[in-house]
């Protein structure tokens, strides 16, 4: 075949290492936002403040700006809930 006719045809050169090279720095500059700005949720509950972790719903208390994961002698319970139901209550006599 002549050179002139295939000139229509794409130049297959495969994946480039700069193309792959920028897709991995992509995912992984995604990756670092959502550890450092979307992983952890900071809650207070009275006088104690508790970071949840998104990811593995681990909870831990922050005290003094240190982290405590450990599971404590006594048990801890702490939850938060959001309604959006109306509740009415009438008195009967």
């Amino acid at each position: 075949m002549d050179r002139l006719q295939l000139s229509y045809l794409p130049n297959r050169r495969g994946f480039e290492p700069a193309k792959i090279a920028a897709a991995v720095a992509g995912v992984a500059a995604l990756l670092l936002v959502f550890q450092i700005f979307f992983r952890y949720e900071y809650l207070s509950g009275g006088s104690a403040v508790y970071r949840i972790d998104r990811v593995t719903h681990e909870v831990c208390s922050v005290v003094d700006g240190l982290i405590d994961c450990a599971p404590s002698a006594k048990k801890k319970s702490f939850s938060t809930s959001t309604s959006t139901s109306l509740s009415v209550s009438t008195a009967v006599k």
